[in-house]
This record gives structure tokens, sequence and C-alpha cells, in this order.
């Protein structure tokens, strides 16, 4: 089985506006239409009338100004970045759910000092979370036995919320 050929097209905007789409490796292949969607949709077709190939694979390269490029890849790389992010968050807000539960904090206790709703802590308990590292270093242990300890000082000296802390979050108290 041989690898499929890739191609690669360059797409230019003409002067009506419309997407004009010429493929590198095949001079002459050329494709048009009024939306980038429109013209990545009819590449294949042009190549596969050039080439014996059903389903060809082609590389889409808009041709844009340096600004316009510039802030493309900025946005590109703030949502990349956001995604990593946000699987992190998870991994982590899924790690103290566990860490709450197990110092005697009910699911819908770590609901209400999360912002999250029940149902959402419910899920995030079940998350498969590689947890391994922090019990390796015994670092989750350590977690439990802190937030035990913060839950005792507190019952014993009536300790409220610092302003620092009740800005940050008006349930959480160090």
């Amino acid at each position: 089985m041989s690898k499929p050929v890739r191609y690669h097209a360059e797409l230019e905007r003409d002067e009506s506006g419309a997407w004009i789409a010429s493929v590198r490796e095949l001079p002459g292949c050329h494709t048009y239409g009024r939306s980038l969607a429109e013209v990545q949709r009819r590449l294949p077709e042009a190549v596969s009338l050039w080439v014996d190939e059903e389903e060809p694979h082609v590389n889409l390269a808009v041709v844009m100004d340096e600004g316009s490029h510039r802030a493309l890849h900025r946005a590109l790389d703030a949502r990349s970045s956001a995604e990593a992010l946000s699987g992190y968050a998870l991994d982590e807000t899924a790690l103290t759910i566990r860490v709450l539960t197990q110092a005697g904090f009910s699911r819908r206790d770590c609901a209400l000092l999360l912002g999250l709703s029940h149902q959402r802590v419910q899920q995030l308990s079940e998350r498969d979370v590689d947890e391994a590292p922090l019990i390796a270093e015994g670092y989750l242990q350590e977690l439990i036995l802190e937030f035990q300890k913060q839950i005792a000082d507190a019952a014993t000296a009536g300790t409220h919320p610092s302003s620092e802390d009740a800005d940050r979050h008006p349930l959480v108290a160090h």
C-alpha cells in the first residue's frame, strides 16, 4: 500500500473577493469559490481530475498580509494553550475533589467550595487522573492531613476567612 501523496494549494483572493486555489505540484490545476470552505470542498475534485486518485489530500495555505498572519497564529497559539490549561485545570480539580472527599467533605460541600454543581463534582470524581507522582511523593496524604488540620483549627479557634481570602473566594479560609 503506497503512502498518500500530499498536494499543496495556495489560496488567494482575486479582485472580486473570490478565493482562487492553485495546486503547487500540478501547474494549471486551479479551482475557486466564494468562501474558503467552498474551495476546500472543491480542491480534492480538481486534483482528482489531474491525477488518478479518488480522494487526494490537499494542504491549504491561505495568502494573507503579515498582520493577519500574526493575529491568526496568536489566536491559534492561545487556543492551544487554553486547551492544555483546561485539561490541567480538570485534573487539578479532580485531584482536589479526591483530597477533599478523603478529608471528610461531602461532594456537595466540594461543589460549593469549588463553585461547581454537585453533578459536575460527581463527574470529576470519576475522572481517571494520574495521581501516581503525587502518591509517590506522599503529597496526596500531606494534603489530606493539612485539610484535616485546618478543619480542626477552624473548629477550635472559630477562625474566619481573611479579607484577602474572602476576595479570592468567599468560602475559603486559610
